[in-house]
């Protein structure tokens, strides 16, 4: 029998091959695996921080009667889903987010541009925009800015692949024919810290408020909480405090529109009622006329009317004739009891009949 060669995959040769090999070369492998290491460092530092913010909103509660559960007691849990859909849709709505977003004034963001990176600041900031009117061309455009002194600054931006540069006083309504706008200054701007705010190199860009509403659109995120009327909202954003405020303000809008609405829907209420009334009323006097009219056509007469009448009349006739005694004053007061009785109940007895016989004969 012939012997069989045993064979394996990595040869020895192989092996002495690679270590001569990197022995040669560790010094480059070395240097990749650092540079390496430090772009990734680098691009993660230069990535902006993402926090999310949570807010949660009731809908509704059994602390007041709503006359609205009896009418779709009958209809379910789909009812209620179908409630809570409705409701996360209102909230996403682009007016009520553009609302929200007009009250907090966050049309113009405000970076600081470091070494390696360059962070969005939302507070603390020794100046505010002011924007009337601005170029189209120049909205979402990161427009350089820097404090010169205590009384003015410069804005460079970029036109048409040309850089513009314009110097523009603090506290006063600047007119170009890109921009109107105002800068006003705060009281970190004095003598004392000038020097240090002349060397910081800052960068203004105006959103578009259509943008804007779109990009925290996208970011908010809402969920029923399971079982509940409760809605969680979820608003991701750069800057914690600016997600916060967000969140608070969405949400207080959102309050106020329910409230407004509720009274809408109560103020239309009252008027239908009031129209229903109307209506009742006018069919009321409608009967009301045609009744008179047709006793006066058919000669109905009106008993306890004319039976108060002709009494009324009774009392005054006695009410001037002088009393001869008291005897006499009493036994008159008991005759006309006596007859105001005997009247009313043959009236009352004989009325019904009367009109019966009346209808009847016509």
């Amino acid at each position: 029998m012939s012997d069989k060669k045993k064979t394996s995959i990595v040869d020895t040769n192989d092996l002495r091959f690679i270590w001569k090999v990197f022995s040669k070369n560790w010094h480059i492998l070395i240097i990749a695996i650092t540079i390496s290491s430090i772009v990734a460092y680098l691009y993660t530092y230069k990535l902006p921080d993402i926090y999310g913010a949570q807010s949660q909103i009731l809908l509704k509660t059994g602390e007041t009667y709503d006359y609205q559960t009896q009418l779709y007691k009958g209809l379910g849990l789909y009812q209620a889903y179908q409630s809570n859909s409705n409701q996360i849709r209102v909230i996403t709505s682009n007016d009520l987010i553009k609302k929200a977003l007009t009250k907090l004034k966050i049309d113009v963001s405000y970076f600081i541009v470091g070494r390696l990176k360059t962070m969005e600041v939302y507070e603390s900031m020794p100046f505010i925009f002011s924007v009337k009117y601005l170029n189209p061309g120049l909205y979402e455009q990161k427009m350089k800015f820097k404090i010169l002194n205590e009384k003015q600054c410069q804005i460079t931006y970029i036109k048409e692949k040309d850089e513009i540069s314009k110097v523009v006083s603090f506290d006063q309504e600047t007119v170009y024919s890109d921009f109107i706008i105002s800068i006003n200054k705060n009281d970190n701007i004095n003598d004392k810290t000038i020097l240090s705010l002349k060397e910081i190199d800052y960068l203004v860009q105006v959103h578009n408020i259509n943008r804007l509403v779109n990009h925290f659109k996208n970011s908010l995120f809402i969920e029923n909480v399971e079982n509940t009327t409760i809605l969680a909202l979820t608003l991701e954003d750069e800057i914690l405090n600016r997600a916060v405020t967000i969140l608070d303000t969405l949400s207080k809008v959102y309050i106020d529109y329910t409230i407004e609405a509720q009274y809408i829907i109560n103020e239309n209420t009252l008027t239908n009622i009031d129209k229903q009334i109307a209506g009742v009323t006018d069919v009321l006097e409608s009967l009301e006329d045609e009744l008179e009219h047709y006793t006066t056509e058919k000669a109905v007469l009106d008993l306890p009317k004319q039976e108060q009448q002709y009494f009324n009349q009774l009392v005054n006739y006695d009410a001037k004739k002088e009393p001869q005694s008291l005897g006499s004053s009493h036994w008159m007061l008991w005759k006309i009891t006596f007859w105001r009785l005997a009247i009313q109940k043959m009236i009352n007895y004989c009325l019904p009949r009367f009109i019966l016989v009346m209808m009847m004969i016509t």
